[in-house]
């Protein structure tokens, strides 16, 4: 499947909807923004659009990524200022963050093996029985 950017798709919507091309535009654009906005404060572990594809976290950049940032939480500061206290407030909200995604990753892997162990020994039931 080949990625598709935004604004490829404007003329062709709009020429199939009959509307103007800047009001599918704006359309776009604000699912977009929303899409980007979804990801980036890491609500979900994947989020998947339809016709588009999946976007899904990296689980072996959110172990690094929680790493980078728990080393710049206890490195020591010789004089706290108000922005670097901004900073680490945000350091530590971005790993709490970090640590609730990971933990959703976690249950969706856990679900997945267990319906995939189930499966199989349903199959296996299903053919005993015909048998």
């Amino acid at each position: 499947m080949n990625p598709i950017k935004s604004k490829h798709l404007y003329k062709d919507v709009a020429s199939k909807l009959s509307e103007d091309e800047d009001v599918v535009k704006s359309v776009v654009e604000e699912y977009y923004a929303d899409l980007r906005t979804a990801l980036s404060h890491m609500h979900y572990h994947r989020i998947q659009v339809e016709k588009i594809g999946d976007f899904e976290v990296k689980h072996w950049l959110l172990d690094k990524q929680i790493e980078r940032l728990q080393v710049f939480i206890d490195r020591p500061i010789q004089k706290m200022t108000d922005f670097k206290k901004i900073l680490l407030d945000n350091a530590v909200m971005k790993v709490q963050k970090l640590l609730c995604i990971k933990e959703l990753y976690r249950m969706e892997e856990q679900r997945k093996i267990f319906f995939r162990t189930h499966r199989k020994k349903s199959i296996h039931a299903k053919s005993n029985l015909e048998k």
